[in-house]
């Protein structure tokens, strides 16, 4: 299910800090890098916890997926993953998310405050199919 990579090794940028503290009390928000911004309305969904911190390459994908494997490994299809940093970054731990637990919930920052969006990726499978098989009727 998992990479073969040890993730018992160091990752000099990964600071998932207090992960085990915070999954069974509430739900946690995943940022995908530690930065200067002020997240401090994502509190409202959850605990924030850092997946990176500082000078992301942009082409090191798999860097960016193991980082998100391992801060990802104890999730719960109840948590948040809050839209900022590179692109890339986001989307690998979306992609991961989504691959998890069958759907992303998104924190999307907008007029000053973060917004809540969800994707149930099975319905939305389903609803698409139905559509389909609707058209060609």
């Amino acid at each position: 299910l998992f990479p073969s990579h040890d993730m018992g090794s160091p990752m000099p940028n990964l600071i998932v800090e207090n992960l085990n503290d915070n999954l069974d009390k509430m739900p946690t928000v995943f940022i995908s890098n530690k930065s200067g911004h002020d997240f401090a309305d994502s509190e409202r969904y959850g605990k924030p916890v850092y997946v990176t911190k500082g000078i992301i390459q942009p082409h090191s994908v798999n860097y960016m997926a193991r980082h998100w494997m391992k801060a990802l490994f104890k999730s719960h299809k109840e948590d948040y993953i809050l839209i900022t940093s590179l692109t890339v970054l986001t989307c690998i731990g979306c992609a991961i998310f989504g691959w998890l637990h069958g759907g992303i919930n998104l924190l999307i920052f907008r007029n000053n405050r973060y917004l809540e969006r969800k994707i149930n990726f099975r319905k939305l499978h389903e609803a698409v199919k139905e559509a389909e098989s609707e058209s060609t009727r």
